[in-house]
């Protein structure tokens, strides 16, 4: 299954340069939930973050993935200038997974 315990996760200069560090935690967070939780795991999984459309103050994280299908969304405290999806990529290694976070545009 994708998104072992012990996996490294890498994130492109883009989303560096890009996105606080909070959302990428919140993300690593949110796989780890999952992984708690018995969720399988695509190699691939897609999030979006949004501002809450009736809320003040609440951001929406969306998580999907195609395979088996599953969609979820999250809630936090927050505020945010623009909108921004995240792909979250697994590659198993033999030893170790890589976990890449990337805009869509970067792949």
């Amino acid at each position: 299954m994708p998104f072992k315990s012990d996996a490294h996760y890498y994130v492109t200069r883009g989303v560096n340069d890009s996105i606080e560090d909070r959302y990428i935690r919140c993300i690593i967070d949110i796989i780890n939930l999952d992984r708690q939780n018995n969720v399988k795991a695509d190699y691939l999984k897609v999030f979006h973050f949004s501002n809450h459309p009736e809320k003040d103050n609440i951001i929406q994280i969306k998580e999907s993935q195609e395979v088996p299908s599953f969609k979820q969304t999250l809630e936090i405290t927050g505020h945010l200038e623009k909108s921004f999806k995240l792909w979250v990529i697994s590659d198993e290694g033999t030893d170790v997974e890589n976990v890449t976070i990337l805009f869509p545009e970067e792949y």
